[in-house]
């Protein structure tokens, strides 16, 4: 059987096309901040898979990397602090280009996993054991969301419960805002 020059050049394009794809998907997964920090083993399975924690030397050389940086500040017995939870995680898997990070203080390693696996959370958390970033961003109360550049900049902040609108409409528009800049 023999094919002609036509056909060699579309598989040779399909080829082409599923290697970029594998490439451009690897390279997604990849632009997410690494951890080196876990809570959990390395046995764990799916279900209860290791949680990220960053240090705070991990967020802060991270910074500069994303035009927007959002910090959710929690605890696993504030309420309103579960809520946003799956808004941020809507924000961190559909906007590579924004990185997501939630903060706590004083919740325990195992309250944090339980919190975690039942609310869904994917984006990766930071244990502010010394209150540094509670500190630097003024932080009174819980859910405290705080948006910064890359620079540092506050670029908005926000204490206390917040609706859906209240919390997302800044995020997006300042995501508009940044690729506004970029082009």
């Amino acid at each position: 059987m023999s094919y002609s020059r036509r056909h060699v050049f579309v598989i040779v394009w399909l080829v082409l096309f599923v290697c970029l794809h594998i490439f451009l998907k690897v390279q997604q997964h990849e632009a997410k901040p690494k951890s080196p920090f876990e809570l959990g083993t390395a046995n764990e399975s799916a279900d209860t898979a290791p949680l990220t924690i960053l240090s705070e030397e991990a967020v802060s050389s991270q910074i500069e990397d994303y035009p927007l940086t959002v910090f959710t500040f929690w605890e696993t017995w504030c309420e309103p602090c579960a809520s946003e939870m799956p808004l941020l995680n809507t924000i961190y898997e559909s906007h590579p280009e924004v990185q997501v990070i939630g903060i706590f203080h004083s919740s325990p390693s195992e309250e944090v996993k339980d919190f975690i696996k039942k609310y869904d959370i994917h984006f990766p958390l930071m244990k502010d054991q010394n209150k540094t970033f509670h500190k630097k961003y003024k932080v009174q109360g819980y859910p405290t969301l705080v948006i910064i550049d890359s620079e540092q900049n506050i670029l908005h902040e926000a204490q206390g419960f917040q609706s859906e609108k209240e919390t997302l409409d800044p995020i997006y528009a300042l995501i508009l805002k940044t690729s506004e800049k970029s082009l």
